[in-house]
């Protein structure tokens, strides 16, 4: 199978060894995959989501990227 040049998390996905717990493949990859600034709101609202930035960590980031992930918070979960 073609390894994708770039995947840093390549093992996670594909090898069933590295995740048990069902869904977490999709989480990382979620979270992880296609990282390039026009997908950053979206990786930090995963990442708020999947319980890796906090309230407090979010505080850290400008008043427009907490608005926007405040607002998708409250249309998506």
């Amino acid at each position: 199978m073609f390894k994708p040049v770039g995947s840093i998390f390549w093992d996670f996905y594909y090898n069933p060894d590295f995740n048990t717990e069902l869904g977490e493949n999709s989480k990382i990859a979620d979270m992880f995959d296609d990282m390039k600034t026009s997908q950053a709101i979206m990786k930090i609202f995963y990442m708020y989501q999947y319980n890796l930035i906090d309230n407090d960590r979010l505080q850290q980031f400008s008043d427009e990227t907490r608005e926007r992930v405040k607002t998708m918070i409250e249309n998506y979960g």
